[in-house]
This record gives structure tokens, C-alpha cells and sequence, in this order.
């Protein structure tokens, strides 16, 4: 309940933090865009997860991987995700 004379700014930063592929995800919005925000980058992060994890039997990296070699076609999420990865590499 608020004081008369109280508002809730939309505008007001909020920041949220859960655990996400194994670390923190920080999501930083205003107040009036908060829920839509976390659910986009929810959606996002379990694209990413998906494509990419490697501790998970059914991602689309685990099933490059029993391919032992062989050629596979692979998505544009995993394509990013391994040309991050190299060049991540390449400046460390």
C-alpha cells in the first residue's frame, strides 16, 4: 500500500539476478518493462542452452559431438555461439 501522493516511477531502474548456464544472469530494465524483459532473456538463454550446453545429452553440441567427425547441418544460434568461442579463444 502507498502513501497518498506516492508513485511508482515505470522509469525507476530494477534489477534482477537468477542463475543461468551456470552463473548469474544480471538483467537491468525500468520498472514498466521488467517481466516482458526477463521472459525475452529467459527465452534467449535457453536458445543458448539448448544449442550449446555441453553437460546436457539432448544439446544440439552433445549431438555434434557422437557425430564423431561426420558432418552435421547445425542452427545459427549454434554457428554464434562456436564463433564466440573461438574468438574468445583467439583474445585470451
Amino acid at each position: 500500500m502507498t502513501a497518498v501522493g506516492d508513485r511508482v516511477d515505470a522509469t525507476a531502474p530494477t534489477v534482477q539476478t537468477w542463475s543461468a548456464l551456470g552463473t548469474t544472469a544480471v538483467l537491468c530494465t525500468t520498472q514498466g518493462s521488467a517481466a516482458s524483459a526477463r521472459s525475452a532473456a529467459e527465452r534467449q538463454i535457453a536458445e543458448i542452452d539448448a544449442a550449446a550446453s555441453r553437460f546436457d545429452p539432448d544439446s544440439e553440441l552433445s549431438g555434434v559431438n557422437r557425430a564423431g567427425g561426420r558432418r552435421v547441418a547445425i542452427s545459427e544460434r549454434l554457428l554464434e555461439a562456436l564463433r564466440l568461442g573461438v574468438r574468445a579463444a583467439a583474445v585470451t
